[in-house]
């Protein structure tokens, strides 16, 4: 007899029976049958591991080739545990709104807004839900072909997470340059017809950039602070976003978040690793980057959409921040207008 989640006994036929049909129904997505079985066999002892199902929006964004962007919007009103999900493609999952647990095999995975979930394919998984803070992600799912070329230039990044057989997710928290990325891409795909090329350009520079947050901890945050930190950083971090070019203070950031500005400060920094304004000049200054790779227009005026209404203080910035002066920056990475 095998002791199975703390629950119940089965003889390990028993086990090996439902490991095949887990699998089995996980590839076709049919929790409905999944609880069938659950009920015939073991009714009273198996409601462990009955699946609820999946009520979600979701909605294809983008789609090339290479990979495609869909948006998730959870619609679920009862916590618990969803039904055996197949991962079939190499995904990058960013967790913009809400929190929810990851559970593939023993491993447990605690999601909330501005983390990023990578998973490898080929693996089936399950996910609970905190109805109080519904969950929203932007996933991008890439191809085959184009995620062995990822593991080709990344695989011994994030300590060889790509190549290692034993480790299935990983969870890795967000940071001022790659959250700026995803305030692009969504900007990008609001457009009717993006561009193709940019677009790919963007979730390039996004793996990129993911692939070098292996130095990061994540914060530990208790259950009652999630439920009320977690969606006042991320209002203030969609209201810094959304300013970014007027003057924001503390004072309106903590106003956003309910919270006294000496509480927000602290909140903000443990959770983000960086204080408000750090925020807020990192993601200025990606967006001066940007403009002043992609664009013809003035360093004055770049200056002046990103926040500065000084052209020294941003000229000032932007070289502590770069290391060079804005011009220099424009000449050694120019591009064709």
């Amino acid at each position: 007899m095998t002791w199975i989640d703390g629950n119940f006994f089965l003889n390990l036929d028993i086990i090996f029976f439902y490991m095949q049909e887990y699998i089995r129904l996980a590839q076709a997505g049919d929790t409905k049958a999944w609880n069938t079985i659950c009920q015939a066999h073991y009714p009273d002892d198996l409601s462990i591991l009955k699946c609820t199902e999946m009520d979600a929006t979701i909605r294809t964004l983008y789609k090339s080739d290479l990979f495609e962007v869909t948006d998730f919007v959870c619609r679920c009103t009862e916590c618990g545990y969803s039904g055996v999900e197949y991962q079939n493609k190499f995904s990058i999952c960013y967790v913009r709104r809400g929190s929810f647990l990851f559970k593939i095999f023993s491993d447990e995975l605690e999601c909330f807004n501005n983390r990023f979930l990578i998973n490898k394919p080929g693996f089936t998984h399950r996910v609970k839900h905190y109805h109080s803070l519904a969950d929203e992600c932007l996933i991008i799912g890439f191809s085959s072909g184009f995620y062995d070329g990822i593991r080709d230039v990344y695989g011994s990044s994030l300590n060889g997470f790509l190549n290692n057989e034993r480790i299935h997710s990983l969870l890795l928290n967000s940071s001022p340059v790659t959250e700026y990325l995803i305030f692009r891409l969504k900007n990008q795909l609001t457009v009717k017809d993006p561009d193709g090329l940019e677009t790919d350009g963007i979730v390039l520079e996004l793996i990129e950039k993911i692939f070098h947050l292996y130095d990061q901890k994540t914060p530990t945050i208790s259950e009652k602070h999630k439920q009320s930190w977690l969606p006042a950083i991320e209002k203030s971090r969609e209201y810094i976003q959304e300013n970014f070019a007027e003057e924001i203070t503390m004072e309106q950031l903590a106003g956003v978040s309910h919270m006294s500005p000496f509480h927000f400060n602290r909140v903000f920094k443990q959770i983000t690793r960086l204080s408000p304004y750090q925020y807020l000049l990192n993601f200025r200054m990606h967006h001066a980057s940007h403009l002043l790779k992609t664009t013809g227009e003035t360093v004055s005026a770049i200056g002046w959409s990103a926040g500065f209404n000084n052209p020294d203080h941003f000229s000032y910035a932007f070289k502590s921040f770069s290391g060079c002066s804005p011009q220099h920056f424009r000449n050694i990475n120019k591009q064709e207008f």
